[in-house]
């Protein structure tokens, strides 16, 4: 007679053991995918608010080196000077700037107004491209093409614009050996009723506080003419 060979399987203990080991495992790479793919989401979400701000600040940079000493008037009828902001403008920063290049056939002017300005923690720069309007400037419903309000960069919780003034330089200390430059005593306001400053300033600073990237400062000299 022929030997009959018997197959010995797995036990119930095994096959429980195995599958005990294999959720383990599974569990211990989800872990490890789940960690990776959360820090590659907080390294794009990083990059991407940097690259927001990165082109906020040269925009403004562009704008502040660009400005030029031209009032204009409003739709009420009232003259605004080349530049405004501070405190008692609503925190703002307005001014008058050169290099907006005609794209068409029919002539204009190649300057522009621009205003900068925080609404729901959010940095708008908002453009007239007339000067001297009689309308009202409505950065959501534009009475213009081309005007209207666009947003820079989200999560600012404060912006804040100083200015020098030509008269301040000479009572100014000197520059520290470590190149901190103070700017405490600069103007909080500019060009606002009740000042005495119609033209542009020596150089301006503008503070903002943002989430997530903190506070930071930046200071412009303005282009004299």
């Amino acid at each position: 007679m022929k030997s009959v060979s018997k197959q010995q399987g797995f036990t119930l203990i095994e096959v429980l053991i195995a599958m005990a080991l294999t959720v383990v495992v599974a569990s211990i790479a989800y872990s490890g995918l789940s960690a990776v793919l959360d820090s590659l989401d907080q390294t794009r979400q990083a990059m991407n608010r940097t690259s927001e701000l990165s082109k906020a600040l040269r925009m403004i940079s562009r704008d502040v080196n660009q400005s030029v000493n031209r009032s204009i008037r409003d739709e009420l009828g009232f003259t605004e000077p080349a530049m405004i902001g501070g405190d008692s403008y609503r925190g703002m920063l307005g001014l008058t700037r050169s290099g907006w290049m005609s794209m068409g056939s029919t002539p204009r002017s190649h300057l522009e107004r621009v205003y900068y300005y925080v609404d729901d923690n959010t940095l708008y720069r908002m453009r007239s491209t007339v000067l001297d309007r009689s309308y009202r400037l409505d950065p959501d419903n534009p009475t213009v093409p081309g005007d209207g309000g666009v947003a820079m960069l989200e999560g600012v919780t404060r912006f804040e614009v100083v200015f020098l003034s030509p008269e301040l330089i000479s009572s100014l200390p000197s520059r520290p050996s470590d190149g901190a430059l103070d700017t405490s005593r600069w103007l909080r306001d500019w060009g606002v009723e009740g000042t005495p400053n119609q033209d542009l300033p020596v150089a301006l600073e503008i503070r903002l506080t943002i989430d997530g990237l903190g506070d930071m400062e930046r200071v412009y000299v303005l282009p004299q003419s």
